[in-house]
This record gives structure tokens, sequence and C-alpha cells, in this order.
């Protein structure tokens, strides 16, 4: 496999993982209830739509490195770290904030695998973009782990 494939492949995994996150995101921001409604409400859906506005650009940045964007369900399904492990349950505030948590962990994962074969490839533009996503996530990650504390 050549780095380019290896970074093409690599990169559809991380839109396929960030796509999930965005509906495992946009499901909690929906469906979301309890006391604090309001409050994971509002966080969940600044995550949701964060990342929903950066979904068209990431798909975009791969069809520069001249690949597809994963697209339909089971494309998105099979591709992603995330999007097998989650069943839509009915969960609680709590395991909503624990499971995009664990989500978002696994994006960054993604992303630096891609980021480490851009590099590689020497496509500095995509490891550009990749690098501005995993400092998103990192802000995602240290909201949602706050979010968590109990004090």
């Amino acid at each position: 496999m050549t780095d380019l494939e290896n970074l093409q492949e690599l990169s559809r995994k991380a839109f396929a993982t960030t796509y999930g996150f965005m509906l495992m995101s946009a499901d909690y921001h929906w469906n979301v209830e309890g006391p604090d409604f309001l409050q994971h409400h509002e966080l969940f859906g600044r995550v949701y739509k964060e990342v929903h506005r950066h979904i068209d650009v990431f798909a975009e940045q791969l069809r520069g490195i001249q690949t597809w964007a994963p697209a339909t369900f089971s494309q998105l399904h099979d591709s992603s770290s995330i999007v097998g492990e989650w069943t839509g349950t009915k969960y609680t505030p709590q395991e909503m904030l624990h499971n995009l948590y664990l989500a978002n962990g696994k994006i960054n994962t993604d992303l630096i695998n891609a980021y480490t074969a851009a590099e590689r490839a020497q496509e500095y533009g995509m490891a550009n973009y990749l690098s501005e996503r995993m400092d998103q996530h990192r802000k995602h990650g240290w909201m949602l782990y706050a979010s968590m504390k109990v004090v």
C-alpha cells in the first residue's frame, strides 16, 4: 500500500468516526431528559453543531486527496470506530456524557493516525486540517469530561 493509499483509508475512517460522533451527539441533544435537561441539551447541541459545520469540509478534504467520502449508512458503519458500538439506546444524561467522551477519544485516535499518514504522504494541507480537528476535539473532550465530574 502506498503512503497516499494509507492516508486515504485512514482519513475515510476518521471521517466515518466523526460522522458517527455527530449522529450520536445529535441523538443525545434531541433526546436528553432529566433535571439538568437544559444544561445537557445545550452542551450536546454545541458539540453536534460544531462537528456538523465541519463535516462537509472534511468530505472536501477527502476529495482533495483523491478519495471518496463514506456516505451510505453501510459505508459509515463499516468504516467508523464508534458506529457499530452505538446502539441508540435510551441513556441517562451521565451515560450520554460518558459515551460521547469515549467516542471523542476514538475520534482523536483516528485523527492522529490519519495525521501521521498525511505527513508521511507529504499531504501537508490535509495534515493541517486534521491538526485543527484534533484541537477542536480536545476541547470537546475537556468539556465532556468536566461535565461528568461530581463536585
